[in-house]
């Protein structure tokens, strides 16, 4: 509209009302197009333009009305016109309803376009905000639209519950095929709804036998047939080998997907190779079994030429080591070695020194977290006297690295992390799921917070059930489990609740025992198989007489199970086992069952029709076993539950979930367990034979 337009239409149009600014300098008129201003240069600002751009800024008595899009202000204007602001308001809300429309159905697209995650829920409230904000001196209060977007802008709980089932529900009908046909038997409703559900963080706790895998390869599906990733945007992580093998192939060879699927370690060496073009050099004292503790023996024996190290050596020996060593008076190298030979204390002192070495590279402290671990041990004195003589081993080890240009296992996560940090390395994986989580160690959760770091928008998907946190001892920390959110951010929980391995009366006394301690997280498991009958039998025997317990047990069953059968025997410590000859005659002896013998941290992923656990005695080596950590070693170690056996605990859940269908206990009748007794005496539905 030209000037002389625009002032044609200003005689004609009929003024509604008319208002001044403050000490009269411009007269404002509504009409039905718009507010006219009437000043030196006469205008007219359509209703459509200021439902676009207006802002009224309140004030006590007076408003400035503003337009956004430019510097036009209309100064103070008197708040008790009421006509005036009426027909204003009037006319307005008339002319941004439309455009609050149009803003809600923004967002309730966006909300069922893709999965509802924290981050969009926040910015879509963000958005609802601002559109409020624009039009709160409008009358809306009894309009539907207004109270929708106002729950958005509060970022109602309630309300995003709604939209996410709604979504969940869509997503299940429209990739019913991929959920029925992925695996070999349909996936249940609960494996279902946690492959769709895509927070920015999210944990699924998998318990025993639930079908974690198949959710993994699942999700996996599910992301790449809805659109949503690329197989390259997806990165699966693993923990050995094995398992990310068994998941690259079903992967390949059931869907055609092919998705990087890789441990730790080979992710770090990737990214190190990407960024220094070239693959890293690992050194032997990490790659090739007993080197480290070769290596450790032999720096030890020259070691013991420096005055400084032999003292730190003699208070230890004199003041912490049991049996104690005085060695006082014995100042020659040559001699301390004569007296050190015959004591084997340095054969003793090379394997905890390995161990602590090994401990200290995984938890990669710094001095102050070290200190604050020292301080916080039962028994510090000892600790930092175990701390001085690894010292100099750890500045030896370092030097041996650097002059050979290797790295170890530790430096390639460490290395990688830095990679991601400072940019050097730029990851297109937008989602990451994560196997086994609760294993993972504090320098792991660092690499997945850098990729997490530098992809926006990613996604983590943690599978695990802390239930099953058993490695404590190798550098996991089982708080990033329990305490998610806290360690990487806002996140949804969803729970794999029906176990198709063992029966309902495994169960109830598996997850009645682990759940004894309050920290672990609540869950509750259903079976496929039920029982009439209790699954879990304690067999007390005459101590000495474990191994005839045994074989009467397995020639009963022999007689008894379906032919066959697998039977795992397990037990607490590795020479506990029938050794390879006395397993071999054992399964001539019952030549029906199918025998294998594991140590119960070995046993972690296997399952068999019987379990037969031994060795559950009280002792140093029983089941818990009483034997205390050194407390160096200790330290370096994450924080334990509080709750007593908490770790052994969860290690005796293991190893009842590997059976199908029944659990046998051996213990010694006039020793048992402290676990034992506990079955026996609070009322668990167990069976007894012997005792």
């Amino acid at each position: 509209m030209n000037a002389r337009e625009r002032g044609s239409h200003l005689t004609t149009s009929k003024p509604t009302a008319r208002i001044s600014s403050l000490f009269g300098r411009r007269r404002l008129e509504l009409c039905s197009d718009g507010l006219r201003i009437l000043d030196a240069d006469s205008r007219l600002i359509s209703w459509t333009e200021l439902a676009r751009q207006a802002q009224l800024e309140p004030g006590l008595l007076f408003r400035h009305l503003r337009l956004t899009g430019g510097d036009t202000r209309l100064n103070w204007l008197p708040r008790w016109r009421r006509r005036f602001w009426r027909l204003y308001r009037q006319q307005l809300q008339l002319h941004c309803r439309p455009l609050m429309e149009r803003e809600l159905q923004h967002i309730e697209s966006e909300l069922q376009r893709v999965y509802p995650r924290q981050s969009r829920w926040r910015a879509l409230s963000g958005r609802a905000q601002q559109v409020l904000q624009r039009f709160h001196d409008l009358p809306f209060d009894d309009d539907p639209l207004l109270r929708r977007l106002r729950l958005v802008a509060a970022a109602d709980e309630g309300l995003l519950a709604r939209y996410r089932e709604h979504f969940v529900e869509q997503r299940q009908n429209q990739f019913r095929d991929i959920f029925e046909k992925v695996e070999r038997q349909p996936l249940t409703e609960a494996q279902q709804r946690a492959c769709i559900v895509d927070d920015d963080r999210n944990l699924v706790l998998a318990g025993a036998g639930s079908g974690k895998t198949s959710t993994l390869i699942a999700r996996t599906a599910y992301l790449v047939a809805s659109g949503q990733a690329r197989p390259d945007e997806i990165l699966l992580l693993a923990y050995g080998r094995e398992a990310a093998r068994e998941m690259r192939e079903r992967l390949q060879q059931r869907l055609g997907i092919d998705v990087p699927a890789t441990t730790f370690h080979a992710l770090g060496q990737r990214i190190i190779k990407t960024v220094d073009g070239e693959r890293p050099a690992i050194s032997n004292l990490a790659s090739e079994g007993r080197a480290l503790d070769r290596w450790v023996a032999a720096q030890l024996e020259t070691l013991l030429v420096d005055p400084g190290f032999c003292r730190d050596l003699a208070h230890y020996c004199k003041h912490f080591r049991r049996p104690a060593v005085d060695l006082d008076g014995v100042e020659e190298p040559e001699a301390l070695r004569a007296l050190l030979s015959k004591t084997r204390v340095l054969d003793s002192l090379a394997v905890l020194l390995t161990q602590a070495l090994r401990r200290y590279r995984t938890a990669a402290l710094d001095r102050a977290a070290l200190e604050a671990r020292l301080a916080q041990s039962p028994q510090p004195d000892h600790a930092r006297a175990t701390m001085a003589l690894l010292e100099p081993l750890l500045e030896r080890y370092s030097d041996a690295l650097a002059a050979s240009g290797e790295i170890d296992f530790d430096d390639m996560i460490r290395l990688a992390c830095q990679a991601l940090v400072q940019g050097r390395f730029r990851p297109r994986w937008r989602f990451i799921l994560v196997d086994e989580f609760q294993d993972l160690s504090a320098p792991r959760a660092d690499l997945i917070r850098a990729l997490l770091g530098a992809v926006p928008d990613a996604s983590l998907f943690a599978v695990g059930d802390d239930w099953q946190s058993i490695y404590r001892f190798s550098g996991s920390d089982l708080r990033l489990t329990t305490d998610f959110a806290a360690c990487f951010g806002p996140a949804t929980l969803s729970a794999l609740d029906l176990t198709f391995r063992f029966n309902d009366r495994i169960n109830e006394v598996a997850s009645g025992f682990v759940l004894r301690n309050p920290s672990q997280l609540p869950k509750t498991l259903a079976t496929l198989r039920h029982s009439d009958a209790p699954a879990v039998t304690l067999v007390g025997h005459v101590r000495g007489e474990e191994d005839a317990a045994l074989t009467g047990l397995l020639g009963a069953l022999a007689r008894e199970a379906a032919p066959q059968s697998r039977v795992l025997l397990l037990s607490r410590h590795r020479f506990r086992l029938p050794e390879a000859d006395r397993l071999a005659m054992l399964a001539r002896s019952c030549s029906g069952l199918q025998l294998e013998a594991q140590t119960c941290h070995g046993a972690k992923g296997r399952e068999a029709d019987y379990v037969i656990l031994l060795g559950l005695d009280q002792g140093t080596w029983g089941f818990p076993q009483a034997q205390s950590e050194q407390p160096l070693l200790e330290a370096l170690l994450a924080p334990a539950d509080r709750f007593e056996h908490a770790e052994e605990r969860r290690l005796f859940y293991v190893a009842l979930t590997r059976a199908r269908s029944h659990v046998y206990l051996l213990c010694d009748r006039a020793a048992p367990s402290v676990f034992a007794r506990e079955l026996l005496e609070q009322g668990y539905p167990v069976n007894r034979e012997g005792l």
